[in-house]
């Protein structure tokens, strides 16, 4: 049988344990810090971590729609090349596509894949609606159609005061004779009116045929382009092309989402993130 002695010093340990729970309690209770809207824990009725209840309201979450790809165009550049034009709409009100990345995929006869390419870096605006074009795809034989999917695209909230005014003034199509390299060319005039010097400002250039159809495509880069400053653009289509242009489309675009995009900021320091 187990002796008295051992029995009552197995109480006597239960209860200095006991004393001293109780009084780690009492001092941690003590000690603990009254509910707060920054202490990390979701508490006083809080619908979420620090917000909610009493606390400032939570973020909203906003599940972003998709991006839409509308239509896709091959352009034949020369004999067994290609240039792809996809034109593609953000359909979201207050959520920019910072990176988009484009799988381009040229078909031919009974849906057989002739050229695959991949692009990344491209960007859209809330309720943006825009081409993007890659150039260089080789196939063997004739294109019967082209594709476009978007593979992968990433979200931020944005502000209407971050969009850039980019007007492009003074357009003409004209095509050349006399020997150059160039097959065509379309000058203007672009207009940064908005209150940020930009690094880099892209100015694309689309033919369209009568019926619509896109029968070339090109681009230049513009660099340092000041606020409030004028500069005249000259975009050289290279290659001959069957048909007659019946419209010119001209899409200035700088990518506001890229902070090193940006030179000096006028007015308020924290519109332009």
């Amino acid at each position: 049988m187990v002796s008295k002695r051992i029995i009552k010093r197995t109480k006597i340990i239960c209860v200095y344990l006991t004393l001293l729970v109780l009084s780690g309690a009492f001092i941690y209770f003590l000690a603990k810090p009254e509910p707060s809207c920054s202490d990390g824990i979701q508490n006083q009725r809080e619908t979420g971590i620090d917000c909610g209840g009493p606390c400032q309201p939570c973020p909203q979450k906003i599940q972003p729609q998709p991006l839409q790809v509308i239509e896709t165009t091959a352009v034949l550049f020369r004999e067994n090349s290609y240039d792809i034009v996809a034109k593609v709409k953000n359909p979201n009100e207050l959520l920019g596509a910072t990176r988009i990345s484009v799988e381009y995929v040229l078909l031919g006869k009974d849906g057989r894949v002739l050229a695959k390419l991949k692009q990344e870096g491209n960007f859209l605006l809330p309720q943006e609606e825009k081409y993007f074009f890659i150039t260089g795809a080789k196939t063997t034989e004739p294109v019967e159609k082209a594709e476009a999917k978007i593979t992968f695209q990433e979200w931020q909230m944005f502000s209407r005061q971050q969009e850039p005014q980019l007007i492009v003034i003074d357009t003409r199509y004209n095509e050349l004779s006399g020997g150059v390299a160039d097959f065509a060319e379309v000058t203007g005039t672009l207009v940064n009116k908005s209150d940020i010097d930009f690094e880099t400002i892209r100015v694309k250039v689309f033919l369209k045929g009568e019926n619509g159809k896109i029968l070339a495509v090109n681009s230049q880069i513009m660099n340092t382009v000041r606020a409030e400053e004028r500069r005249d653009f000259v975009v050289k289509i290279p290659n001959h092309f069957e048909g007659k242009v019946a419209d010119v489309v001209i899409e200035p675009e700088t990518d506001i989402f890229n902070s090193e995009n940006y030179i000096r900021v006028y007015g308020r320091p924290n519109v332009w993130k």
